[in-house]
């Protein structure tokens, strides 16, 4: 891992040199302590062309033409995996010489030393792509974590190959339906298709996911359960801890309780998936609207990410803060995905506007079926097997289809769904 640190504090240097020394696996930090770092990325984004794909690629840096102000970004044979920036100001001038670097190479983890958390600064740091706020002084553990997840990102970022695929539903405004839509897809997979398919609810403080499967059984286990001891996470744990709806449909509750809620880290999260992803076809999440640590590891990890609105004026503003925040934290829109759900035609606004205003196509739009989904969440059974002629099991398949790479129209999904449910 290649990592470049931003400091002009001597004593942060000495303590951080002596930290990543134990802890960057054999890489060799390269400290930067004679340009601020808004001057250091401005001096990487003036090099000519030839020099930025050489940055880009991670060829040697031509020797010819270098222009003279660069003379820390001139020495730079490539990119950094991991930038670490030393305290800055949520009203300086370097956050937006940040941003532009992030949104050109997404690939890059930005870590931020601070002294605080202030929501102005937090929220600074995740609009320029920051990637996570280590506080200050250091410790043995935080920044060391933060490099692990910046690690797994670089790894899961060069891997060809994964076993399952990791989908994220998150709500772009509260109410919006992202648990409904998750759980209902989840089934969908599970009994239209034959999938092995686990659902985990990651709304820790407010999760709800089980509860749309009300199988009489109580779940041995929970998110927090499952990561509070590392050493025995495995495919045989997972398992036992999960509430089982169907012979290959499984779901893993949210904790109940405040202080699991507390001890759950980003670095267990990750884990979890990673080991989820190799136990199951289809991983899926949920998730508040709160892009916390936690959140981020989730985010990370997922091949896609499904954002959930309705077409109502303050849902539109959400969705336009939603994806934009996902564009800071570098996420291509070919893994977004926006679905309308409970859309009336009759008292909705036109999808077509919308669209326009937020700039995306509307992967699917989900009908407004008030009666038949009520019923379903409050008896605790999926809309697909309660109503399988309403219009909304009718997407729901469809998107299921979509994601198992199946023609929809070519075998009566009903039937289908009868046989194996």
């Amino acid at each position: 891992m290649n990592i470049t640190v931003l400091s002009r504090d001597d004593s942060l240097t000495g303590t951080l040199r002596a930290l990543l020394d134990t802890v960057a696996g054999g890489a060799h930090p390269r400290f930067v302590r004679d340009v601020s770092p808004a001057a250091w990325l401005d001096d990487i984004e003036r090099l000519p062309r030839a020099h930025l794909r050489a940055v880009e690629t991670g060829a040697p840096l031509p020797e010819a033409d270098v222009p003279p102000v660069a003379t820390s970004a001139a020495t730079l044979a490539a990119l950094p995996d991991v930038l670490i920036l030393d305290r800055l100001e949520p009203d300086g001038g370097a956050f937006e010489a940040i941003e532009r670097f992030t949104r050109r190479w997404p690939q890059l983890t930005v870590l931020l030393l601070s002294d605080g958390a202030a929501p102005a600064l937090l929220m600074a740091a995740m609009r320029a792509g920051i990637r996570e706020v280590v506080p200050l002084p250091l410790n043995q553990t935080d920044l060391p974590a933060a490099l692990l997840r910046a690690g797994g990102r670089q790894t899961d970022a060069g891997s060809t190959h994964r076993s399952g695929k990791i989908l994220g539903f998150v709500a772009c405004k509260g109410g919006s339906g992202a648990t409904f839509v998750a759980a209902n897809t989840a089934w969908a997979l599970a009994a239209a298709h034959g999938k092995r398919v686990l659902l985990i609810d990651l709304d820790l403080q407010y999760g709800d996911a089980s509860f749309f499967f009300m199988s009489g059984e109580t779940a041995t286990g929970s998110v927090a359960s499952v990561v509070r001891d590392a050493d025995r996470m495995d495919a045989t744990l997972l398992a036992a801890s999960c509430l089982q709806i169907l012979p290959n449909l499984s779901v893993l509750p949210a904790p109940e309780e405040a202080e699991d809620v507390a001890a759950v880290t980003p670095a267990q999260l990750g884990r979890l998936l990673d080991l989820a992803a190799a136990s199951y076809d289809y991983v899926l999440f949920d998730l508040n609207r709160s892009f916390d640590a936690n959140a981020l590891a989730a985010l990370d990890r997922a091949d896609l990410l499904f954002a959930i609105m309705q077409s109502m004026v303050p849902d539109m503003r959400d969705a336009r803060t939603t994806l934009r925040a996902f564009r800071q934290l570098g996420y291509a829109d070919s893994k977004l995905r926006f679905i309308v759900n409970r859309s009336d035609k009759k008292e909705d606004a036109p999808i077509k506007p919308i669209e326009r205003g937020l700039g995306v196509d509307f992967y699917r739009t989900i009908p407004n079926d008030y009666l038949n989904a009520s019923v379903s969440v409050n008896q605790g059974v999926s809309i697909i097997k309660l109503a399988p002629a309403s219009p909304v099991t009718r997407v729901l398949l469809d998107i299921a289809s979509d994601l198992a790479g199946t023609a929809s129209g070519s075998e009566n999904w009903f039937r289908k769904l009868l046989r194996r449910a």
